[in-house]
């Protein structure tokens, strides 16, 4: 996993969330990388480039275009609809992958969570 708005109190809270994560999951390992914020976009492109398996990615808005553009970026959702068959839902399989797909964006709003109700908040104060 690598994230592209890193902070050390943010970064120390997904590694506590991944830590969390791996208890509950002892069969998978999550490697969390946090590049410096400025040459994050940079170090993200290059991994992309390389093909050097970066299974989950934190996009900014800016990004998102052109790394889907040039086939870096993955959707997982025919992915997820993989672990159901006829017979069968493999539940366990399919909620860790569905953790680790919005896991970033979790850790992301519960930072920018008191942001946005306050900006909520003051937008429907009458004036």
């Amino acid at each position: 996993m690598v994230e592209s708005l890193t902070n050390p109190t943010r970064t120390e809270l997904l590694k506590r969330l991944v830590d969390d994560f791996e208890k509950q999951n002892p069969t998978i390992r999550v490697n969390v990388v946090s590049p410096p914020t400025a040459q994050a976009d940079q170090k993200i492109q290059q991994m992309l480039q390389s093909g050097s398996g970066v299974d989950t990615v934190e996009v900014r808005d800016i990004t998102v275009g052109p790394w889907s553009d040039n086939d870096w970026l993955h959707d997982v959702g025919p992915d997820l609809n993989g672990f159901i068959s006829s017979l069968n839902i493999d539940r366990g399989s399919m909620s860790a992958a569905a953790v680790l797909t919005i896991l970033p964006t979790m850790v992301l709003f519960a930072f920018a969570s008191r942001h946005v109700v306050a900006g909520l908040t003051a937008g429907a104060v009458k004036g």
